[in-house]
């Protein structure tokens, strides 16, 4: 994943557009592979050097909960329930460490929609403001 990134980097730093969305970035790399029993500072050097994101969104939801919401076509990673939780537990450690949003996915798509644009919507109204 990582060396998908590094073939990325020049577009990514190269983009003109004011928004750019990413799903799954540097962190998932770190969450997925201390979740493996992977070294966080291997990982962690992996990827430095690449642009670092200004927001991180973290859409938290239990391991149930998505196993009910998609139970076909589910790679086997996705059907480890115990793995899932660990993985789950690194995100969230990463996301206080980091001072992430955590937005609760246990609910509703309009729920969760209306939360993340409010928050979209509201960072960057600050940075426009903070750069005229």
């Amino acid at each position: 994943m990582s060396a998908n990134r590094w073939e990325m980097k020049g577009e990514l730093e190269s983009a003109e557009v004011d928004v750019l969305i990413l799903d799954r970035y540097i962190h998932s790399n770190i969450a997925y592979g201390v979740a493996s029993g992977l070294d966080r500072s291997w990982l962690e050097s992996l990827d430095r050097g690449l642009p670092e994101p200004n927001l991180v969104i973290l859409l938290d939801i239990s391991p149930t909960t998505s196993l009910t919401r998609k139970m076909r076509g589910r790679d086997v990673n996705e059907q480890d329930l115990a793995y899932l939780e660990r993985v789950r537990s690194v995100y969230l450690a990463l996301a206080k460490e980091y001072g992430w949003w955590v937005i609760s996915a246990e609910r509703t798509i309009k729920q969760i929609h209306k939360e993340i644009y409010t928050l979209v919507e509201g960072e960057i109204r600050k940075r426009l403001t903070a750069n005229p």
